[in-house]
């Protein structure tokens, strides 16, 4: 067998692409080369061929694939052992590879390849499920799609080959940033009546299938959920929209709104189309921070610039409205949030600056372990300075840094340190250190 060494039940997968290449050159009288192999049920491919029912075009162009990630000399062996005298690699459509060198088979590849086997092929475009769905590297447009090579996206090799979700990372073609914490709901420090409104969230979420199989609900509930987090910045918002990820168990992705505007006319529809559908696919929290930016309140200037800027609201209003899944938008200012647009929302919170008793018990839960203070400073410290959650966290970062750098217990004289930059950040004078 040409790639013996493989210890991988898709073996037969690769070995029945090589089959055909085969036939191809040196045909022999029989047909049962062009029926696909049969699979062990328990492989993740298997259960992903099972969903697909991919056509039988669309079970070469995977199988290539599996070709260059599984035996990527392959095409090297057939090219040397099998077509010395038969014909050139630019033939049938295989590249090298720019930085390793191995061939790669390309949508051309496929065409001939079929072609040959009499098998029918198809039109392909980037809304075809192996693109849309990032199972396949996107298509390259220039000089042709039939360039295009089939290589795997990392999306794909995890569902294939690996035992975790695949979560994409921040890129081009998806500027989002995926949120994690380390810390739990437990250490969300909210006002009671604020934290009782994000267990209402939460629940909504993990019981949503629930209410969507009432048949009245369903008649007056859209489906998924529109979130608006409002209040000043450091008082827990991006903290509490990943905590509700982890509590439903599922990613919250942040988006980077600067990287989806364009100028160019259409763009920036078409980027944010890609994101809300990948989210939705996916079943991804979208949550889009300081969105005023792009949420704002609309023009009625009349200038082109503005019409196209109203246009992109006017989009996004519409694919807010009907996105199946969670999304969550903060913003300093609610102010600034277009009305139309707040009507939007089935949740409106409100995150504000904690009050003397809550800023106590941020103080204990962050000022823990091994940075523990007296409850004296602690109920001094509190009563002094207006800070959220986001503010104490900089500090105790600042108190750690001059900690590990001086080898020194903790001093007042630090902390207070930490906060006046902290003050300093937003153009405030540090009131004065008051005690009892």
């Amino acid at each position: 067998m040409p790639v013996s060494s493989i210890k991988s039940p898709i073996l037969s997968e690769i070995n029945w692409i090589y089959n055909l290449i085969l036939q191809t050159i040196k045909p022999i009288e029989q047909d049962d080369f062009i029926v696909p192999p049969i699979l062990p049920e328990n492989l993740a491919y298997s259960s992903y061929l099972k969903k697909v029912q991919p056509t039988l075009y669309e079970r070469v162009i995977l199988a290539l694939a599996h070709c260059f990630q599984l035996a990527p000399k392959l095409f090297q062996k057939l090219q040397h052992e099998e077509m010395e005298n038969t014909t050139s690699i630019d033939s049938f459509g295989l590249i090298a590879h720019a930085t390793t060198g191995y061939i790669q088979p390309t949508i051309h590849t496929a065409n001939w390849l079929c072609d040959a086997c009499g098998i029918k092929t198809q039109f392909l475009s980037e809304h075809h499920f192996l693109f849309a769905d990032h199972i396949i590297e996107p298509l390259i447009f220039y000089p042709s799609i039939f360039n295009t090579p089939l290589i795997f996206t990392k999306k794909a090799q995890y569902l294939f080959f690996g035992d975790i979700v695949y979560l994409p990372e921040y890129s081009k073609e998806f500027p989002a940033e995926l949120l994690e914490t380390s810390l739990k709901k437990e250490d969300l420090i909210l006002p009671k009546t604020i934290f009782n409104e994000v267990n209402e969230l939460i629940y909504w979420i993990n019981h949503e299938a629930a209410f969507e199989k009432d048949i009245h609900l369903k008649k007056w509930i859209r489906p998924g959920i529109r979130a608006l987090f409002y209040g000043p910045p450091g008082t827990g918002k991006s903290l509490t929209a990943t905590l509700i990820g982890k509590e439903t168990n599922r990613p919250v992705y942040r988006i980077d709104i600067s990287s989806l505007i364009s100028k160019y006319i259409g763009e920036t529809q078409k980027n944010l189309a890609k994101v809300f559908d990948r989210g939705e696919r996916n079943n991804w929290i979208l949550f889009f921070d300081e969105c005023d930016a792009i949420f704002g309140s609309r023009s009625n200037t009349g200038a082109a610039t503005e019409r196209g800027a109203n246009q992109e609201i006017a989009y996004l209003l519409q694919r807010i409205e009907s996105y199946r899944g969670i999304i969550l938008l903060a913003t300093n200012l609610k102010d600034n949030i277009d009305e139309a647009f707040l009507r939007r929302f089935e949740v409106s919170i409100q995150f504000v600056i904690p009050n003397v008793s809550t800023r106590i018990q941020l103080w204990h839960t962050i000022f823990s372990n091994d940075y523990i203070i007296p409850d004296n400073w602690i109920h001094n410290l509190a009563v002094t300075y207006k800070l959220g959650g986001g503010a104490l966290v900089n500090v105790l970062r600042f108190v750690a840094l001059y900690k590990q750098q001086n080898s020194g217990k903790l001093s007042l004289v630090v902390i207070l340190e930490g906060i006046r930059r902290e003050y300093s950040k937003i153009g405030q004078t540090m009131p004065n250190y008051k005690t009892p």
